[in-house]
């Protein structure tokens, strides 16, 4: 009688340890499989139907931010700005939460410059045609 009411406070206190160990570990793999999660759907979209214009424009970027990353990689502050495509990041084995945050931080410059392009040309565009 004895032993089996010894046995069953051991018992629970293996489970709330099992528990907490879980819940350690969720929290320290949320980032990772976050990261994961979205690389898959950026760096791979060929695994999901894509229209024509979708496709076409997975290239165009990969092949923007490939000859970019070729272009800074003599040079340590541009080579910071311009990662390589992501799916070569996690060839390489970085961390998927390394991989995610160089292509956000790419795809924010990529996207600050295209509004800076955007703006020069509707300003030239608005002073060719007040002189006409």
């Amino acid at each position: 009688s004895t032993a089996v009411a010894g046995a069953a406070p051991f018992k629970m206190e293996s489970i709330n340890a099992l528990e907490a160990s879980v819940e350690r570990y969720q929290e320290q793999r949320a980032p990772a499989a976050e990261a994961v999660a979205r690389i898959v759907q950026v760096a791979f979209p060929y695994q999901y139907d894509q229209s024509f214009w979708r496709s076409k424009t997975f290239l165009v970027g990969f092949a923007v931010r490939l000859a970019l990353s070729k272009l800074a990689a003599p040079l340590p502050l541009l080579r910071q700005l311009f990662s390589p495509p992501i799916a070569f990041g996690v060839l390489e084995g970085l961390e998927y939460t390394d991989v995610w945050r160089r292509a956000q931080r790419t795809t924010r410059f990529l996207q600050c410059a295209s509004a800076v392009v955007v703006f020069w040309l509707a300003r030239l565009l608005w002073r060719l045609a007040s002189l006409l």
